[in-house]
C-alpha cells in the first residue's frame, strides 16, 4: 500500500507539471498572438497613413512637407506612425487645383507639381502652345529680320 501511495504521489506530480507546462505554453501563445496583432495593426496604420498623406516639395525652403489629403492639414514632420519608413518622393507631374477666383473673371484653377514645388496658372498644354508660338516668332524673325 505504501508503494501505491508513492506511485500516486509521482503521478500527481507529473500531472501537475504537465498542467504547469500547458499553462506556460498558453501564456506564450497569447504573447505571440499579441505581438502578431500589434505588428498587423501597425502595418494597417502605415498603409492608412500612406493613403492619407502626400509628400510635397517646397521650393522656398528646399524641403518636403506632408499634406493630409482628407483634412488638408500640412506639417513639416513625417507622420509618426510611419516609423523609420517614409513616403515616396512625389512624381514629377502637374495637377489641376480648383480655386476661388481672387477677382471677377479670374482663373478658377491653377496647376501644381508636388515633385518640384512649382505652380502655374497655365496648364501644360497652354504652356506648350505659348512656347511653340515664341519659337515660331523667333524663327520668323531669323528669316525675315527683326520687326
Amino acid at each position: 500500500p505504501l508503494h501505491d501511495e508513492e506511485g500516486q504521489h509521482d503521478k500527481r506530480r507529473v500531472l501537475f507539471q504537465f498542467e504547469v507546462d500547458r499553462e506556460k505554453a498558453e501564456r506564450l501563445a497569447c504573447r505571440i498572438q499579441a505581438v502578431v496583432r500589434r505588428l498587423a495593426a501597425r502595418a494597417r496604420a502605415r498603409t492608412m497613413i500612406r493613403e492619407q498623406f502626400e509628400k510635397v516639395f517646397d521650393r522656398e525652403n528646399g524641403a518636403y512637407y506632408y499634406v493630409n489629403s482628407k483634412t488638408g492639414a500640412c506639417q513639416w514632420t513625417k507622420p509618426v506612425l510611419l516609423g523609420d519608413e517614409d513616403l515616396e518622393i512625389p512624381r514629377d507631374e502637374w495637377r489641376r487645383i480648383e480655386c476661388t477666383p481672387s477677382r471677377p473673371g479670374g482663373p478658377t484653377a491653377y496647376y501644381h507639381n508636388p515633385g518640384t514645388g512649382q505652380t502655374s496658372w497655365m496648364s501644360e498644354e497652354q504652356a506648350a502652345r505659348m512656347l511653340q508660338r515664341r519659337v515660331r516668332e523667333r524663327q520668323a524673325a531669323d528669316i525675315t529680320g527683326p520687326k
